[in-house]
């Protein structure tokens, strides 16, 4: 009877620990809105990592074409024609902790190159720094709840 007490325990154990775990990613999922307010990104899960893409810009369409905004100063001069509505911006972060991970990329649209990224949730608000080489060199931007 001890026994099974036990591995009742340790089943309990695992499915609070694991359960617990795959919510935490929960709390970033949906969409976000950065202190600029110009656009709606949505945060989504890639595997086991986490992606961000654009969900909606506030001016969806350049005022020289009348077309939809394309990503035109990217530094791969091949991506300079894709549709920023809808583009991939945040790709493969692995959780590091409570609130936090590590270990993806980010596209900065504003400067047409790829960082490391880090990603940090705190009282409701989200951090994503890019960087080259160590985080304190890096910028970040804020994002709110949709």
């Amino acid at each position: 009877m001890k026994k099974i007490f036990q591995l009742f325990g340790l089943v309990t154990f695992f499915a609070l620990f694991f359960g617990l775990n795959a919510n935490a990613d929960s709390d970033i999922l949906g969409k976000w809105i950065p202190e600029e307010r110009d656009a709606v990104y949505e945060f989504y899960k890639c595997g086991d990592a986490i992606c961000a893409k654009v969900f909606s810009l506030k001016e969806p369409i350049d005022p020289e074409t009348g077309k939809p905004k394309l990503d035109k100063i990217n530094e791969n001069e091949s991506l300079r024609t894709r549709p920023i509505l809808g583009m991939q911006f945040l790709d493969g972060l692995k959780k590091k902790g409570k609130g936090k991970w590590g270990d993806g990329t980010v596209y900065n649209g504003r400067d047409g190159k790829t960082y490391t990224a880090l990603m940090k949730l705190k009282n409701g608000r989200l951090e994503v720094r890019g960087y080259v080489g160590m985080p304190m060199l890096g910028k970040s931007t804020f994002f709110t709840r949709d």
